[in-house]
């Protein structure tokens, strides 16, 4: 089985795992969010769908596992600000979509993941982008995981272990033992 994890956003990434004949989870590849300028009106960078689909093609994911969230409104609590302004919701929401409706057009099985959930099967709930990055990089060490600003990777393959963990294909179990080895046994493998 080829899964597709996908942090969406302008920043986001797509990562490819596969479930091996030796029902193990391994890293293949990872792309981060293919971008383009989009000409008509202001000049502005937005997801490019084309190298998305290029992307999709190329891979043949069974499952695309794409995280679900919405915006979050803008609190400014005196000098501190929290949520998203207009301009990063809509460059968000315009990722999500071009995710979204390329993998259904291309007729690939869709996931929506919500943060919270994802985080609670992994055991990173309330925590930061920086805990996701290093239990990325304990359980795919040859993934290119190096820089902080692989968050989004880290994120989009952990995306894809939640949605393999709940069709039961690795055990919660496995999550806790897979910190530290590149590879997953999934649950069939322990039968």
């Amino acid at each position: 089985m080829r899964i597709v994890g996908v942090d969406p956003g302008l920043g986001g990434a797509l990562v490819l795992l596969e479930q091996t004949a030796e029902e193990r989870v391994r890293y293949v590849d990872c792309h981060d969010m293919p971008r383009t300028v989009r000409t008509a009106g202001a000049q502005k960078e937005v997801a490019d769908c084309l190298v998305v689909k290029a992307l999709l093609l190329q891979w043949q994911p069974h499952v695309v596992a794409c995280e679900f969230t919405h915006a979050q409104p803008l609190k400014v609590m005196g000098a501190q600000r929290k949520g998203m302004g207009a301009v990063s919701a809509y460059n968000f929401g315009y990722s999500a979509s071009v995710i979204e409706t390329t993998t259904l057009v291309l007729g690939i099985e869709l996931k929506l993941v919500s943060p919270q959930s994802w985080k609670a099967t992994m055991g990173l709930r309330k925590q930061d982008k920086r805990a996701s990055l290093a239990m990325a990089q304990r359980m795919f060490p040859t993934a290119p995981l190096q820089l902080v600003k692989h968050e989004a990777r880290a994120e989009a393959m952990l995306i894809a272990v939640h949605v393999l963990t709940k069709e039961g294909r690795v055990s919660d179990a496995e999550i806790q033992r897979a910190s530290r080895v590149e590879e997953i046994r999934t649950t069939q493998a322990l039968l």
